[in-house]
């Protein structure tokens, strides 16, 4: 079934008018399961009738199916909800023999009133014009204004006004802008030195874009972030290698003080060498890259599409406010991330740890961009605590990437004290390492989901 529909924004002079009228009335309360640009699936109560309904499309004309439920299946599907209750008194009345639906929303949204006149077909819908005894009550028609749509309103309330700071279409281009200012100056640092330090926050400011890139991205109507995100991907990509070398190059140094016979001295610092070398091999090619034409275009590229992402793509969640924008952001990763700790206790499939190790780490750069938008202490903990098991998260990639490493190195060299060591010494070591650093990873994350919505408020975008 199609849903044709004219919607209008008006001001709170039609109350007294609809008084008048003697319109019949009813209060619905409504919530969403599932909201996409494209799609949602809302649950509504009206009086002691219930209704799921499916909808699909944007602008005027949407899919539409709809049916009757239980009240007991409509309060189970609350537990799932998404955002915000909406509450409302809809008034139905007839003008010039045309239904008109006005909706005086109620609680958060209590200043918002908006009428609604279904069409049986578009040609009507063309066609139609307000009757003269309705326009002085009209702030302005929203039938394509995606804002004012039921679902958008749950997930993020009212728009704000244009010259509001706190607009995320406001604030994201600025975040990015601080991160893209971060990127020149220590790609030029990286490019005038082997500064380690220098490495470590070129990357952080390229992890900080790209995760803001991904976690925006429904705003976009087209793909035009897109290829900006798979750059700064290729940069990140580019320097992982030194970067995995740097840190075992600390591994091996603890080693050093560890194990103090002269075979495996003499062999730590031929592997040693072997390290330096390879590292200066790839700072050259990470210098060379980021000095090539192609980086250089890239970066131009980009900081333009930081200039003008909400003038040439102008994106209707724009006008919300960047808490809660964020918060949406929160839920989203969120989501994923508990459903995958969850599939870790029941399997422990090792592999997934990477991905929530990605995950937290986005969590984090999320909130740490958006933190004055959210209360000081609440932030400052979430973060702390985040930062607690992405460390032992991050220690046991680390393991696996020190094993490859030390297999490659296997593989290649022909030294026998090397080998021996290596063999001997270096990957048992890494090996008891692990296990001992898999029991602190399932002890935070079970520390982790028990405290998870005492301090991660922010974190969730279900009100009842």
């Amino acid at each position: 079934m199609q849903e044709i529909e004219r919607k209008y924004l008006l001001n709170d002079s039609i109350l007294p008018f609809l008084k008048n009228l003697h319109p019949i009335c009813k209060n619905y309360t409504q919530f969403y399961t599932k909201i996409t640009p494209d799609e949602s699936l809302r649950y509504r109560k009206e009086g002691k009738h219930y209704y799921q309904t499916y909808k699909q499309g944007k602008g005027a004309i949407r899919k539409e199916i709809e049916k009757e439920i239980d009240g007991k299946y409509y309060h189970k599907k609350l537990d799932k909800c998404v955002g915000n209750l909406i509450k409302k008194e809809r008034c139905l009345i007839k003008i010039e023999n045309k239904e008109y639906s006005i909706d005086n929303y109620k609680e958060q949204l209590k200043s918002l009133i908006v009428m609604e006149i279904e069409f049986p077909n578009i040609q009507d819908y063309k066609k139609y014009k307000l009757p003269s005894i309705l326009q002085k009550f009209i702030k302005k028609e929203v039938t394509m204004d995606e804002c004012y749509k039921n679902k958008n309103l749950a997930l993020f309330g009212l728009p704000l006004d244009d010259k509001d700071h706190k607009r995320i279409d406001h604030v994201l281009p600025k975040l990015l802008q601080k991160q893209y200012e971060a990127i020149k100056t220590y790609r030029q640092k990286v490019c005038k030195g082997d500064d380690e330090e220098d490495l470590h926050q070129l990357r952080i400011a390229l992890r900080k874009s790209i995760t803001l890139i991904g976690a925006s991205k429904f705003m976009f109507e087209d793909n035009s972030w897109r290829e900006h995100k798979i750059f700064l991907k290729q940069v990140i990509s580019l320097t992982n290698e030194k970067r995995d070398l740097d840190v075992f190059k600390q591994t091996l140094k603890q080693q050093q003080i560890q194990y103090k016979t002269p075979l495996f001295v003499n062999a730590v610092y031929s592997l040693n060498q072997k390290i330096e070398d390879k590292l200066q091999d790839e700072n050259k090619k990470i210098i060379s890259s980021l000095q090539s034409p192609y980086f250089d275009k890239g970066f131009i590229n980009y900081q333009a599409f930081i200039m003008d992402m909400f003038k040439k793509n102008e994106s209707v969640y724009g006008a919300y406010h960047s808490q809660k924008i964020a918060k949406y952001m929160l839920y989203k990763y969120n989501k994923k991330m508990k459903i995958l700790m969850y599939q870790y206790k029941s399997n422990h499939n090792e592999e997934l740890l990477h991905t929530i190790r990605i995950i937290f780490k986005k969590l984090r750069y999320i909130l740490e961009s958006f933190r004055d938008f959210f209360h000081k202490k609440e932030i400052l903990l979430t973060i702390k605590n985040i930062k607690h098991i992405q460390t032992s998260l991050g220690i046991f990639h680390d393991i696996c990437e020190q094993k490859r490493i030390l297999l490659d190195f296997l593989g290649e060299c022909k030294d026998e004290n090397i080998v021996f060591v290596i063999e001997n010494g270096l990957l048992p070591g890494l090996k008891n390492f692990r296990k001992k650093e898999l029991k602190e990873i399932e002890r935070t994350i079970d520390d982790f989901i028990e405290k998870h919505q005492n301090y991660c408020s922010c974190f969730t975008y279900i009100v009842k």
